[in-house]
């Protein structure tokens, strides 16, 4: 937003230099992006009088010092003040962007010749571009961030005097509006002037207009794009005669409605956008733009001026289904003042009729649907000090919110209420005055205190510690930590869960980033493709995050460890052979990291499908903790779905595996011999080893490690069945063994697997 700081010294009586102000702002919270000096445009430009026209194209003009002669393309009129530049040329309103008009700019005004035209046009100013937060709507206008520099200063306030001269006849015998949805207009005031004489603006008034960026139209419409920089409530004024109608009706529209508005295009409206209506059609869309059936140009003779406050929910809506925003529909989405109706439609009226001529008739249409009352705020002193850690006196921390426009209206020594007015809807908690006093005390006055307040450390996650303990590991066996984004789209996530079991998110950003992952598997995944892409195959990526699922009616957010690896086992070296990563890889990374976290109760066990994108034959279910997860060899549907360029194996395991992470404890080294037998036997090739190690290690408490060493299927060996050889390792705690007890226990064992899995001995 463009600040005029000759308009702020109307309001306040600044004594320091527009960079000081600069400051005051920036520190304040109103950021200065910029300073401009508009005088630069017309640096070499004054006023000069025409003498008379020569022959030639010649012209003789008096610049107050001497009579020069000049050439120009048009007639001048003799005797009349012109803008003319020293580069040798006259100067239009186009090129100043204060008017239409492409041949010389005329001066109507009084002036001294050989006046700088700056100085005419008050262009001896300074603009300041502001970056105005989007709570703080009061500083959306000239006298807002007058008020702000004067609570900062301690300056008086003041606002440009008027009396509002009206005829005897009253508005209601012209003129009446009806509000359909108080919901969307809370409050809806017009006045009429009649009698107006639409034309150019006062040159002030356009050339004001345009260095802040405002195009000048004509009086009526100059004066309220006027009122709303100086006050920030936006006005428009409608041309009576074109209405066709006494009566204003306020009301939402319907599902393909049209209307073409002063920008010259045709909207196809939806459902629920304000409009402001005649009983036979739309003639302006509320809050945003007029319409071009009913605005003012120079036949209009009667204004119906209106002033309304309209919800800003519904104003944004509209501006984002439209497309179309504007100066009003900036204002009105941040929240206007309610309470600033009546004297912004007085100050416009005002100055309608003093730049037209027109008369005002009698009273002012405001239909509302109740008062807007104040907020009241209790705020505690003591507050103040923990917040800001600094000790503010109770009379200046009183004089900096009074200054806002806050009025204290009960309180003692440790604690005051405020009224908050209305046109501060940012205001409506305490730790908002506190704000406000540490903002006006100055931020730079807060020293710098190097004491603990408060938890001085966020408290870390139960599982901060685990966590961290399985990155160190992963990470000293090559895989990488990343952290990925939990949005995607339907497809990202289809192989892993169907749409209609996916957690969606209620505002996505886009259709790309609707739902939340149902597994970390599928964002892993992206990651190994954009690799592989890269031509970066071998790839060792692990994530710990959360996943979202639905459980019942319900959602739950269950937090996971999950592996992607590929390529080559070892790094491409000529010490290695090129050979491929296998599903034994990913088992014998799972069972280290058990190891090294001291986990020993956990079971993997092959399974015929553990889940639909892994393939059968390769994958496995992990069990541990009552908990289960699953690992193996992506389909070979999914390389193609994400891209992939060569085997790719996963793995997704619980958080609460590692809830048993034990630390490491020193053990004394076995001072008693071991027993080793061995044993091989023939099976059914469907039943798991792991199976038959745990059915051996139930046999005998004197078993202290079973390895399984050899797996063969041959020719010796019957079809469907496949050897399998065993080495137990027998040891007794306190005492050697002796030939007969460790033979006594592998006859067990034999019998317990001739009897439970039909198995015969092998020889080795």
């Amino acid at each position: 937003m463009r600040v005029s700081y000759n308009w702020l010294r109307e309001f306040v009586p600044l004594e320091v230099s527009p960079e000081r102000v600069a400051d005051y702002l920036t520190m304040s919270g109103s950021e200065v992006e910029s300073i401009e000096k508009p005088s630069s445009r017309v640096e070499r430009v004054l006023v000069v009088k025409v003498i008379e026209n020569l022959d030639g194209g010649k012209i003789k003009v008096f610049d107050g010092k001497d009579e020069l002669i000049l050439e120009s393309k048009f007639p001048l009129e003799a005797g009349v003040l012109y803008a003319f530049s020293r580069s040798g040329r006259f100067v239009s309103e186009s090129e100043l962007g204060i008017g239409e008009s492409q041949g010389p700019l005329r001066i109507e005004k009084q002036v001294k010749i050989g006046t700088p035209l700056s100085e005419l046009l008050g262009w001896d100013d300074t603009i300041f571009e502001l970056e105005i937060t989007p709570n703080r709507p009061d500083c959306l206008s000239q006298f807002g961030i007058a008020r702000e520099l004067s609570a900062l200063l301690g300056l008086p306030l003041n606002f440009p005097e008027f009396t509002l001269n009206e005829t005897e006849e009253k508005i209601e015998d012209r003129l009446s509006v009806r509000v359909e949805d108080f919901s969307a207009c809370p409050r809806y005031g017009c006045r009429y002037i009649r009698d107006v004489k639409i034309g150019k603006s006062p040159i002030e008034i356009r050339a004001r207009l345009a260095v802040l960026g405002v195009r000048p139209v004509n009086n009526a419409v100059d004066v309220t794009n006027y009122v709303m920089l100086e006050l920030g409530h936006p006005l428009h004024a409608f041309d009576k005669a074109l209405l066709g109608s006494c009566e204003i009706i306020v009301r939402l529209s319907r599902e393909g409605e049209k209307i073409r508005a002063l920008d010259g295009k045709e909207y196809t409206l939806k459902n629920g956008i304000i409009l402001i209506t005649t009983p036979n059609e739309p003639v302006a869309i509320g809050g945003i733009m007029g319409g071009e059936n009913s605005g003012v140009r120079e036949t209009t003779s009667e204004i119906v001026l209106e002033s309304a406050y309209f919800n800003p929910r519904f104003i944004r809506r509209a501006s984002k289904l439209l497309e179309l925003t504007t100066d009003s529909s900036i204002r009105f989405e941040r929240g206007c003042d309610p309470n600033a109706v009546p004297r912004a439609c007085d100050r416009a009226a005002y100055l309608i009729s003093l730049v037209t001529g027109g008369k005002v008739l009698q009273g002012m249409i405001d239909i509302k649907q109740g008062e807007f009352r104040p907020r009241f705020i209790r705020l505690n002193r003591e507050k103040i000090h923990r917040v800001l850690g600094l000790r503010v006196d109770p009379t200046r921390a009183n004089k900096y919110l009074e200054s806002l426009g806050a009025r204290r209206v009960s309180g003692n020594e440790r604690a005051s209420v405020y009224e908050i007015p209305t046109y501060r809807p940012d205001i409506t908690r305490e730790i908002d005055l506190v704000e406000e006093i540490g903002r006006l005390n100055g931020y730079g006055r807060i020293r710098p205190s190097f004491r603990l307040s408060g938890q001085a450390m966020k408290r870390r996650p139960t599982n901060y510690n685990i966590s961290r303990s399985i990155a160190r590991i992963l990470a000293d066996i090559g895989f990488y930590e990343v952290v990925t984004n939990p949005f995607g789209s339907s497809r990202d996530f289809k192989p892993f869960r169907e749409p209609g079991f996916l957690v969606n998110v209620i505002n996505p950003i886009s259709s790309d980033l609707m739902y939340l992952r149902p597994s970390l598997l599928p964002c892993l995944i992206k990651v190994l493709s954009h690799n592989h892409r890269h031509k970066q195959l071998d790839c060792r990526l692990f994530e710990i995050g959360r996943s979202y699922n639905y459980r019942a009616a319900d959602h739950i957010e269950p937090e996971t460890l999950a592996l992607v690896l590929s390529g080559l086992r070892y790094p491409f070296s000529w010490g290695h052979q090129r050979v491929e990563l296998d599903i034994f890889d990913l088992k014998g990374i799972i069972e280290y990291l058990f190891s090294s976290l001291g986990i020993c109760d956990y079971t993997i066990e092959e399974k015929e499908e553990v889940a639909g994108y892994l393939c059968r034959g390769e994958s496995f279910v992990v069990k541990c903790q009552g908990k289960s997860g699953c690992a193996g060899r992506l389909v070979d549907e999914l390389l193609d779905w994400y891209d992939l360029k060569c085997k790719a194996y996963v793995a997704e395991l619980p958080m609460e595996f590692f809830l048993s992470t034990k630390t490491p404890t020193f053990k004394q080294f076995e001072r008693l011999p071991r027993v080793r037998r061995d044993i091989a036997i023939v099976v059914d090739e469907q039943i798991p080893a792991s199976t038959i190690a745990e059915a051996i290690r139930s046999v005998s408490n004197l078993i202290v490690e079973i390895t399984l060493f050899d797996v063969y299927t041959g020719k010796q060996i019957p079809q469907g069945k496949r050897s399998l050889a065993f080495a137990l390792q027998y040891q007794a705690q306190g005492r050697t063994l002796t030939d007969e007890e460790v033979n006594g226990e592998q006859a067990k064992v034999i019998e317990l697997l001739q009897r439970r899995f039909q198995a015969t001995l092998r020889g080795i």
